[in-house]
């Protein structure tokens, strides 16, 4: 999904924020239904499809 909203799931008090606010590029959260991996933008700015496809499809059965 793509959105141009601001985006931010880690919420003051959280681990994910602390740790994203100590400098971690990239957070990984897991339980048993579903895993969901974070990652900053550096600079911060939107990726393209293209890019965002190239970093998941050789894991993708199409």
């Amino acid at each position: 999904k793509h959105t141009h909203h601001k985006m931010d799931v880690d919420k003051p008090g959280k681990d994910s924020y602390m740790l994203r606010k100590a400098g971690a590029r990239q957070k990984m959260v897991a339980s048993s239904a579903r895993w969901a991996l974070m990652t900053e933008n550096m600079p911060a700015q939107m990726p393209s499809l293209a890019w965002l496809a190239g970093q998941w499809i050789h894991r993708c059965s199409i």
